[in-house]
């Protein structure tokens, strides 16, 4: 009886520098933001002090801030101080 039996066998070498290749050469996939997307914001934009404590969002996305000069609110585009005087 004639049985032909054919043994399949990777090299771990070949295997370890294909995948060396693949992560080299391929871009990163990554579904992380962009750190492009941070803006900061200082005295010189409104916000009454550079010193945040805290910081809320309330149901309708305006941020309340903390600061050491009081509490202020930002509506995306303006710093308002609602308890100044």
């Amino acid at each position: 009886m004639n049985t032909n039996v054919s043994i399949f066998f990777i090299d771990p070498l070949k295997i370890a520098f294909s995948l060396l290749l693949i992560f080299l050469f391929c871009p990163p996939i990554t579904g992380q933001i962009s750190i492009d997307n941070f803006k900061s914001y200082q005295m010189e934009n409104g916000l009454p002090d550079n010193r945040i404590y805290s910081i809320c969002q309330d149901q309708d996305r305006i941020l309340w801030i903390g600061t050491a000069a009081g509490i202020s609110t930002f509506d995306g585009e303006n710093f308002y101080s609602p308890f100044s005087s």
